[in-house]
């Protein structure tokens, strides 16, 4: 096995299971152990992993946010994907929380333009409650609070006070980042209460996330992947990281060939 590809397998274990030992992998790839040492210190050098005594852990690297701008056309194919293969967990005339950000603003338009049964739906992002303004099948709601002008999002007690008096059916959560280890995450503390507020008050929730973000450590702890009910994600997830995640009793959500051919 030539060694870009055996780092690429040790990266995901480390995804999985947040922490690897070096003579497990010694043994595991059938090469010396300073073998496996050299392959630790150049996936700390790239950031994706740190050493510690007798093997490695994922790293703690945060990851910097971006702006409205840029995540709007960031893998925008991907979120596309995932906007389109969210439709299939959400029963008409359901109550639904829908996060802030790029991933949910597209599901928000997939529900404006291919979605035709009706529901309530909550958010506490500007862009979206104005997109799906005038649909009359909607009934939308958006949250109070202080206004952050990064995300277009509302937040603070006002907020999670709305939200905290609400039941949805559905809990729609973005995240900038998940491991098998540490969870969701996000590089905002600002929307974390808000969204542990929406996942709080539903009966059922989903965290949406493209691949890329996948194996991401960011800034702070959203919940862990056994809060959710489902991650809905694209096809470029590998087999390894969805049986890690249904060992974890999260239903792994991706796209059939008939939303693909639509693309």
């Amino acid at each position: 096995m030539l060694s870009a590809q055996r780092r690429k397998e040790i990266f995901h274990l480390l995804n999985t299971h947040g922490q690897v030992e070096l003579n497990d992998l010694a043994q595991r790839f059938g090469v010396s152990a300073m073998t496996i040492r050299r392959d630790l210190e150049k996936l700390e050098e790239v950031g994706k992993a740190k050493r510690v005594h007798g093997g490695a852990v994922l790293s703690t690297q945060t990851w910097e946010p971006e702006s409205i701008t840029q995540k709007s056309i960031t893998n925008i194919h991907l979120k596309q994907v995932i906007a389109q293969t969210a439709l299939r967990i959400i029963q008409p005339g359901s109550s639904i929380f829908l996060d802030a950000g790029s991933t949910t603003y597209e599901i928000a338009n997939a529900i404006r333009t291919m979605y035709s049964e009706p529901l309530t739906i909550c958010t506490s992002d500007v862009r979206i409650a104005n997109l799906l303004a005038g649909e009359e099948r909607l009934q939308v709601y958006i949250c109070g609070g202080s206004l952050d002008t990064t995300t277009a999002s509302a937040g603070g007690h006002f907020a999670i006070q709305m939200i905290m008096s609400l039941h949805a059916d559905l809990a729609i959560i973005g995240c900038d980042g998940l491991t098998i280890h540490d969870g969701a995450m996000s590089s905002r503390i600002t929307q974390v209460e808000v969204k542990q507020a929406m996942l709080a008050r539903s009966l059922k929730s989903a965290l949406v996330a493209d691949s890329t973000k996948f194996g991401r450590v960011s800034f702070a702890s959203i919940a862990p992947l056994r809060a959710f009910d489902y991650i809905v994600s694209d096809s470029l997830v590998d087999a390894e990281t969805r049986d890690a995640l249904e060992k974890a009793s999260v239903e792994v959500v991706l796209p059939d060939p008939a939303t693909l051919e639509r693309m």
